[in-house]
């Protein structure tokens, strides 16, 4: 009995602290749901996409209400908010890019690439016009 209340107060020590240190980076710090963050054999093509500080109408940094998704070929893989970044890892094909922001209607943008060992630049900037409608482009920089 003593031990399972030992682990209970060590788990709940451990929770405590993580969530400390999750508020103190702020809500919007880092994309939510994410996927394919894992290297492996045959995903072995890394991409780094980035949300630019570009915010939509009405919003303010510390109140954020339009975070844009980030779909590959229909998978939601993140949600971003203003200066988010993540690096995800792909196998070499073509894919489908797609950003979707929804507010009262929904505002899609997408991009065809061709992830493979020739892609001019694995950066990709996620950005919103002036109405506040999602983009995604490609950088120019090299790889």
């Amino acid at each position: 009995m003593r031990r399972i209340f030992s682990a209970a107060i060590a788990v709940v020590l451990s929770v405590g602290l993580d969530a400390c240190g999750a508020v103190s980076l702020g809500k919007h710090a880092q994309p939510k749901y994410l996927l394919l963050q894992e290297r492996t054999e045959v995903k072995n093509q890394p991409i780094i996409v980035r949300r630019d500080n570009k915010l939509c109408p009405e919003d303010t940094k510390e109140r954020q209400t339009c975070p844009i998704d980030f779909f590959i070929d229909d998978f939601r893989v993140g949600s971003y908010y203003v200066d988010n970044t993540a690096k995800y890892y792909l196998q070499s094909d073509k894919y489908e890019f797609k950003v979707k922001r929804c507010r009262e209607k929904c505002a899609t943008f997408t991009l065809d690439v061709d992830v493979n060992d020739a892609i001019k630049s694995r950066e990709f900037i996620i950005t919103v016009d002036n109405e506040g409608y999602p983009l995604i482009v490609q950088t120019n920089l090299p790889k």
